[in-house]
């Protein structure tokens, strides 16, 4: 019997160390991973989502003018309670850069389709759209320039991730999953925000609307 309970002790003994020692080794593994520490890579997963909101910013304000002048009355109101997120500091994670991108994605097939119909705008709708056009320049330049900065840092994340091993790897992935939807799915917003600048600008052109501030800014074909 003693010896039976003598066992017992030391294999809970070892567990213990054992379980310390893993841990250990993990806390480690959050602080050193390939590529720099994982504050690293979480301080500048900060900055790029910055990056974006300022530009999702100037772009959705472009959008909800020209939704005013071409009448889309349902669409400015959506893209003017996204405004009011962005410009709060609410768009910061995953879930909320999505519903930013999609609002955004949304309201402008909605633009195109209604540019399409060919129908003729007002003087006072050439007005809004020559306003709007600056701020699709700087909301699409943005992020333009956001797409290999967010490439780049997706390496490091990479290698952060199969650092950590099976459950470190799984953690640091959760603490660095915005950037990591941002690295899946960025460029893809940004070729379709490139097509609807230049549809823009070459429906702008057709109306005879000024784009000169606007090509100044980006050009007028991308």
């Amino acid at each position: 019997m003693f010896k039976l309970l003598k066992t017992f002790l030391l294999f809970t003994l070892f567990s213990i160390i054992t379980s310390s020692n893993a841990n250990a080794q993990f806390g480690g593994l959050l602080k050193q991973v390939t590529g720099g520490d994982l504050g690293a890579l979480t301080g500048q997963q900060t900055e790029i989502v910055q990056t974006l909101v300022n530009g999702l910013t100037e772009y959705t304000n472009g959008q909800s003018q020209v939704a005013k002048a071409l009448g889309l009355k349902k669409q400015v109101d959506i893209l003017d309670s996204e405004q009011d997120a962005l410009s709060s500091g609410n768009v910061k994670d995953k879930k909320s850069i999505q519903r930013s991108m999609k609002v955004s994605t949304n309201a402008q097939k909605a633009i195109d389709k209604k540019m399409a119909e060919g129908s003729e705008i007002s003087a006072e709708a050439k007005v809004e759209f020559r306003k709007a056009l600056p701020y699709y320049a700087r909301g699409t330049a943005s992020s333009i320039a956001l797409v290999p900065q967010v490439i780049s840092w997706g390496s490091g994340a990479t290698n952060a991730v199969k650092s950590g091993g099976m459950m470190g790897g799984l953690k640091i992935a959760k603490s660095l999953g915005t950037g990591i939807f941002l690295v899946k799915n960025l460029p893809g917003y940004v070729t379709s925000a490139k097509k609807s600048y230049g549809t823009m600008m070459a429906f702008s052109k057709k109306n005879e609307i000024d784009t000169s501030e606007a090509e100044s800014l980006l050009g007028d074909d991308l």
